[in-house]
């Protein structure tokens, strides 16, 4: 993997690992590496309204896209919660991901999913909510089309 990507690689993990040891899962959202090395999120707000996980990535998608044609952000990332049918080691597996699409402006583009099992567990005394113990398993890439940076075909 290019090098220039990875401090989307682990934001986008950081960010979704967080959620789901919290939540059990996790909405869409994207990130934005600029110039200065920052990573900026862009994610759902509360006045979205959401049918669904793959309307939700439509809006997410979008917003980063509108923000691409800042010749700041160098490369993007859309981070997603989904169902594989396997995994390299274990392909007759159902099992979630984590999925980071990942776009250099003028480089790589790839799709690095973590597969993951989650398991609810009792939260401290005195919370009321329950917590998530999550086991993740070893990334794998694969290759990916364009769909953030300019010439992505959306349809």
């Amino acid at each position: 993997m290019d090098e220039r990507l990875q401090p989307l690689l682990d934001a986008a993990y950081g960010t979704a690992q967080e959620a789901l040891e919290a939540m059990g899962q996790f909405p869409p959202f994207g990130l934005m590496l600029l110039a200065s090395g920052e990573v900026e999120f862009e994610g759902l707000g509360e006045e979205d309204e959401i049918d669904d996980a793959e309307a939700a990535s439509v809006i997410v998608r979008d917003r980063v896209r509108a923000r691409l044609g800042d010749v700041n952000v160098l490369a993007a990332a859309l981070v997603s919660d989904v169902l594989l049918d396997g995994t390299p080691e274990e392909p007759d597996v159902e099992i979630s991901a984590i999925c980071c699409h990942l776009e250099h402006r003028d480089g790589e583009i790839l799709d690095v999913l973590m597969p993951y099992n989650a398991e609810e567990v009792d939260g401290d005394p005195g919370e009321d909510e329950d917590a998530f113990e999550i086991d993740y398993f070893e990334p794998f890439a694969a290759e990916a089309d364009r769909e953030l940076f300019p010439g992505a075909d959306i349809s």
